[in-house]
């Protein structure tokens, strides 16, 4: 399955020996922001959430199939938390993300909670402002799914570079190393205070930014008594932001931005149930996501198709040859072995070449042919059954 709060949850509970999360992600909502940018955001959030470790997202089409089987045909699932956690029970997750969007000038104002479908409660809230260019808003929705899913894992490094030895090396007023050090990990990200001291020379004294995933480093130099620094552009870890985010990053990222009326903020805590509307269910089936199961359908069909045509030909192949070879037969005489019909034997010996290269043909293009539709039926089933079962993990849960 892919529930995008699935995933997140598994993280965040952090069980040990728990390999994968399931999470499943319900529409975003908003009372300005229009519903084509409350899906791009979303899906970036499911996208940035399904790279955490030991994650799994739900598909966009089941979470909402499961919605709307909750909620009905009338009301509001998300102001609910019994509706909430029945969706998770439907869908197979163990956490469930909500939340709203806003925009604000140039940033968009995100608040999310996850829901532990088990406990019944919100085990976690975060909250984010977005902004900047494509890799600024891909990185700031990635941050808001680590503090949300894997809060213990959202976390930078710093790196003081210094060559001079025996400078002190103070981050928020605790002293972690002496240069040369190595660098500091674990750090939450935001803005920390650095200090680097040296007898003999002004301290330095700078507030620098700590970023998840990220290294920052700083150049440290001592010139003309006093310490200063250069900080260079944080250097990924191990995060490359992904083609999919990227793009629809560059179109949260457009100025072009139109005003639609949605429905109330979430709260999940909220007994009373809510009657608002915020998408018709004929609406919620309609936008039911491309994930990538009919993609292999269609893949395992033409797989199909050209291995049954490659089969065609090895099978016309072989019969062309095995033809000859019964030719050749009916012109030697099976007692003597002396050539009975010259005239047959001739026209087999001025061909032998080719049926010789129809055989071998038939030979590579049979076996082929059965072999890539076997590939195809096997396509065909995963498919077929992927619409409705769990898809593979995107790797191993971090230990907490």
């Amino acid at each position: 399955m892919t529930c995008a709060a699935a995933v997140l949850g598994a993280l965040l509970l952090g069980t040990p020996g728990l390999a994968e999360v399931l999470v499943s992600v319900f529409p975003l909502r908003s009372e300005r922001l229009d519903a084509e940018s409350l899906r791009q955001i979303e899906t970036l959030l499911r996208s940035e959430a399904g790279r955490l470790p030991g994650v799994t997202v739900q598909s966009r089409g089941k979470t909402r199939r499961a919605i709307q089987r909750a909620s009905g045909k009338s009301t509001d699932c998300s102001s609910r938390l019994p509706c909430i956690v029945q969706v998770g029970e439907l869908c197979g997750a163990t956490m469930l993300i909500l939340g709203t969007a806003e925009r604000s000038e140039a940033t968009y104002l995100v608040e999310l909670q996850l829901v532990d479908v088990d406990k019944e409660r919100v085990l976690r809230r975060a909250n984010g402002q977005i902004s900047g260019d494509a890799a600024r808003i891909a990185e700031g929705t990635r941050e808001l799914a680590a503090q949300l899913v894997a809060p213990d894992d959202y976390t930078g490094t710093l790196d003081v570079r210094m060559l001079m030895p025996g400078a002190r090396i103070i981050v928020d007023g605790l002293q972690v190393g002496t240069s040369p050090t190595e660098p500091v990990t674990g750090l939450r990200p935001g803005l920390r205070r650095l200090q680097v001291t040296l007898s003999g020379a002004d301290d330095l004294d700078q507030t620098v930014r700590i970023r998840h995933a990220s290294t920052t480093v700083v150049n440290a130099i001592v010139a003309d008594g006093k310490i200063t620094a250069e900080i260079d552009e944080e250097s990924p870890m191990d995060v490359a932001p992904l083609p999919a985010a990227v793009l629809l990053a560059q179109k949260l990222a457009s100025p072009a931005i139109t005003s639609a009326a949605a429905a109330a903020p979430v709260d999940a805590t909220a007994a009373a149930p809510s009657e608002a509307v915020t998408t018709p269910p004929a609406a919620l089936a309609s936008e039911e996501e491309a994930a990538p199961f009919p993609t292999l359908m269609a893949a395992g069909i033409a797989l199909i198709a050209s291995g049954a045509v490659t089969g065609m030909i090895g099978v016309g192949a072989l019969s062309a040859w095995g033809y000859a070879l019964s030719q050749m037969n009916a012109a030697v005489d099976p007692e003597t072995k002396g050539v009975s019909d010259p005239t047959l034997y001739n026209e087999w010996a001025q061909q032998r070449g080719l049926y010789e290269t129809l055989g071998a043909v038939g030979g590579v293009a049979l076996p082929l042919g059965l072999v890539v539709v076997a590939g195809g039926v096997g396509l065909l089933l995963w498919g077929a059954q992927g619409d409705e079962g769990e898809a593979p993990g995107h790797g191993v849960e971090r230990a907490p």
